[in-house]
């Protein structure tokens, strides 16, 4: 089937702080259960080998929400490579629940002014990474992002977790209302907000959930986006299998080959 340029409520300016927070709380605890430990693994290779290649210990994580898998991916690249790594956590609507100076057991930092993955600073430092984000931006927005991830000889890696499936998009609809539902009953502030969860969370998960699979990327699409903006760079896209479906990564090194 072909990718749709569906909207994402998540990507909407008006949406209101407290809601996009527990809608990428709710990623960030999917992402990081153990449920997911092969999604782990296979982040964990591909991060270690662009650190280990490129003699650096720093990650820049853009598009971060509230952090997705990297709390249980940090430790597995620390032991692969047998050191610390710093990871600093930016998005263009910078989460207000986490803590600036460490997220999790404070290894993993905020960065609290917003960041567009299309326009990085270029004093931030490190390996730059996007986790479950480049589908909610169009072909020509995903090039600028390829472009700015790796200017100034930066290695990037992308991952999407969910491919382009009907009935994988149907599944995240049904369980995104649901989740929704159980997680603002979970739900501690405001009265008001508590009551607006429980109508507003169901909808944005089910809806965003099926859209972010029927606007996500293949392989082979992010492959030629990628030789298309950054020709200098060595690009490698695959598909790796995981229990429920297809992991798509896309590694960039510029003016070397891939690593691993």
């Amino acid at each position: 089937m072909r990718r749709m340029q569906l909207f994402e409520f998540e990507d909407q300016p008006w949406l209101p702080g407290w809601v996009r927070d527990a809608l990428t709380d709710h990623l960030a605890q999917l992402f990081t259960a153990p449920a997911v430990a092969p999604l782990h693994d296979v982040l964990a290779e591909h991060l270690g080998d662009l650190l280990d290649h490129d003699g650096s210990d720093r990650v820049l994580d853009l598009c971060s929400g509230a952090g997705g898998p990297l709390p249980a991916v940090l430790p597995l690249v620390e032991e692969r490579l047998e050191r610390p790594v710093s990871v600093t956590l930016t998005d263009r609507y910078p989460h207000q629940g986490l803590d600036a100076d460490g997220v999790g057991d404070g290894r993993l930092r905020l960065e609290r002014e917003p960041v567009d993955a299309r326009s990085v600073p270029p004093e931030l430092e490190g390996v730059r990474t996007l986790f479950n984000a480049v589908h909610h931006f169009r072909p020509t927005e995903v090039a600028r992002i390829l472009r700015s991830a790796t200017f100034g000889d930066r290695s990037v890696l992308v991952a999407e977790p969910f491919e382009r499936r009907l009935g994988l998009a149907a599944r995240l609809a049904v369980g995104g209302l649901r989740d929704g539902w159980r997680r603002a009953r979970g739900h501690h502030g405001a009265g008001h907000r508590v009551v607006a969860l429980h109508v507003v969370l169901p909808v944005v998960l089910g809806w965003d959930g099926a859209a972010s699979v029927l606007r996500g990327y293949r392989a082979e699409e992010l492959l030629t986006i990628a030789e298309g903006a950054a020709p200098s760079v060595r690009w490698r896209a695959e598909r790796v299998d995981l229990p429920w479906g297809g992991l798509t990564v896309l590694v960039g090194v510029p003016g070397r080959s891939p690593a691993g």
